[in-house]
């Protein structure tokens, strides 16, 4: 039998043992100490994250209530209004009702007015009118449509204002009755 001749002493042995466990508690311990920063630091970026979408959502419900106040509940749909106007009147319409048949043939979807107004006697009706878009571009091609319609003359654009999510605009044209009455109003 062969005897195992170890030439460190045993208090070397012993130390030397020490000093690997010593070392792997260690490096266990660093390890342990990234798993937890890290951790740590994506709680706190998901709890930022939260907290800027609590803050989005208060945000959006706040322009909600804004867009909800009297000044926009005062405001009509155009095409409801004339459309209620065609039920109304069964079929008869003078010539205010045609006008504004003319006029809502050329008013896009998402146009909004404010008020509107039409003056003038048989022949040339001047109309004055505020409607509010959903943007700078959206008014853009309402006031396109408007030059495009062969009833809508002298389009002259009198102010144009953001506010809020929305681009207000004032003009003033001319319906003439000479123009491509309404498909809906056609006898």
């Amino acid at each position: 039998m062969k005897k195992n001749i170890n030439l460190k002493s045993k208090e070397e042995i012993k130390r030397d043992r020490k000093e690997g466990m010593s070392l792997s508690v260690i490096l266990g311990a660093i390890i342990l100490f990234l798993t937890l920063a890290s951790y740590g630091a994506v709680y706190f970026l998901d709890s930022q994250a939260k907290e800027k979408i609590k803050k989005a959502e208060s945000r959006v419900e706040a322009i909600k209530k804004s867009m909800m106040n009297e000044e926009y509940a005062d405001l009509y749909d155009f095409k409801k209004r004339t459309l209620n106007l065609k039920e109304v009147s069964g079929g008869s319409f003078n010539q205010y009702s045609r006008n504004l048949l003319r006029i809502s043939d050329a008013v896009l979807a998402d146009t909004v007015f404010k008020s509107l107004s039409i003056n003038g006697k048989e022949g040339i009706y001047t109309c004055s009118a505020s409607f509010v878009v959903p943007d700078r571009n959206y008014a853009s091609s309402q006031l396109e449509a408007f030059n495009q319609s062969d009833s809508i003359k002298n389009v002259n654009v009198s102010g144009v204002q953001n506010q809020e999510n929305l681009t207000a605009v004032s003009v003033e044209f001319d319906v003439s009755p000479e123009g491509g009455d309404s498909k809906e109003t056609s006898n």
